[in-house]
């Protein structure tokens, strides 16, 4: 089964990726063939033939960003996640999906940001979120880091709180999570444009249903 399809019927049958997070933090990828996850995680079998092929770390890392995207889609319903499959348009089939979907998560840097990519997936099966939301949310996470998410959080978690780093608001503006608000005054010992950061819609949406 080619990765792409083993990632599809990995988000329709999977369970318990909670589990499995656990299982690889305290044993090697080669031990999961006994275990059963094959049969409800098909995915993880390509983690198990990059181990085999002698890349261990990158099997534990491979395995481990799949377990933690799937451990957020797991919380919508299997029957909500088929119907989702089910409705893809024919110039969209599942194949695309996934394959697109293991592009990504090969190229996330963090366990967080495989998560926060399973939130925004399971946000779309669910019908929250239009496609194009989506691949906005997608593209804001592929920009992320911890420092970023730290002045979000910052930024949205607290009403009264308008101030972040000058270099993270920069970052944050290109995917719209801020708002680069220019003031009227000039600094006067730099004769530079005062800035101020700003809250939008789009940004305390994806602090609530990603960040957060």
């Amino acid at each position: 089964m080619k990765p792409e399809n083993s990632l599809i019927a990995s988000i329709k049958g999977s369970k318990n990726s909670i589990d499995l997070i656990d299982k690889l933090g305290e044993a090697a990828i080669d031990s999961l063939i006994d275990s059963g996850v094959l049969r409800d995680i098909p995915i993880i079998g390509t983690a198990i033939s990059i181990y085999k092929a002698g890349n261990e770390i990158s099997a534990h890392i491979f395995a481990k960003k799949i377990a933690c995207f799937l451990s957020e889609v797991e919380k919508t319903s299997t029957q909500e996640r088929l119907d989702f499959f089910a409705s893809l348009p024919e110039a969209e089939g599942e194949d695309s999906v996934g394959e697109t979907l293991i592009l990504i998560l090969e190229k996330l840097d963090s366990y967080t940001l495989a998560k926060m990519l399973g939130k925004a997936f399971r946000l779309l099966a669910e019908g929250k979120l239009s496609k194009q939301t989506y691949e906005i949310y997608v593209h804001a996470i592929k920009q992320l880091n911890p420092y970023l998410i730290s002045q979000i959080k910052q930024l949205y978690a607290h009403e009264s709180i308008s101030a972040i780093d000058s270099l993270a608001a920069v970052a944050l503006s290109n995917s719209g999570i801020v708002k680069i608000a220019i003031l009227s005054t000039i600094d006067k010992n730099t004769q530079e444009i005062i800035t101020s950061p700003q809250k939008t819609a789009f940004g305390r949406s994806f602090y609530e249903n990603i960040v957060q």
